[in-house]
């Protein structure tokens, strides 16, 4: 993330600009038992495709926030869905693929998690439907066959909800101010 805000200009909303950013030994090798590298095991090569993913599409959305884009949105819904196959399953076992490798389920919540902020930074103030219906769905996830979510992913979801719904539909995050961005993230961290 941190390379894609020093490059801030080179970023735009295509999935051919996302697969530039993730290594192809990454992108080739994730969600597979057996892989091609000797000396990584596949939990590690998995982790890895899912954290830089996340970070990616979270930078997507500092870029085209409040743009409601639906280019950009899109791009971050066809990440989520990628990742929405593994929420509640196993982590060593994916309906018809023997060989998948599914993420644990403290790295596919961040993901998760990272993957709902972005689309909502991206639809802020809209009150897209789609992902209002997600957010609640994702919301109602409580219980105690669901102890792999946790009180950051409830919050994580919450956040969502607000920036969706900012200002009641009547207000966005404006795109350009790239200096009150840097600032918002430097206070954040």
């Amino acid at each position: 993330m941190v390379y894609n805000l020093i490059t801030w200009e080179s970023i735009v909303n295509t999935p051919e600009w996302i697969d530039k950013q993730i290594p192809i030994i990454l992108s080739k090798n994730a969600f597979r038992i057996k892989i091609s590298l000797n000396t990584y095991d596949a939990e590690s090569i998995t982790q890895a495709y899912c954290y830089l993913v996340s970070g990616v599409c979270f930078s997507l959305a500092l870029k085209y926030a409040g743009t409601w884009n639906e280019q950009t949105a899109n791009i971050i819904r066809n990440y989520f869905k990628q990742f929405q196959i593994y929420i509640d399953r196993p982590v060593d076992y994916v309906e018809n693929d023997p060989d998948c490798y599914a993420p644990d389920s403290s790295t596919l919540e961040f993901v998760i998690s990272t993957l709902i902020l972005s689309l909502a930074m991206v639809m802020a103030g809209s009150g897209d439907l789609q992902l209002l219906n997600l957010l609640r769905t994702l919301q109602t996830r409580v219980g105690p066959d669901r102890s792999h979510v946790t009180f950051g992913s409830h919050v994580a979801v919450s956040m969502a909800l607000g920036l969706l719904l900012l200002g009641g539909g009547r207000l966005v995050l404006k795109e350009n101010h790239f200096i009150r961005l840097h600032s918002f993230l430097i206070d954040t961290v």
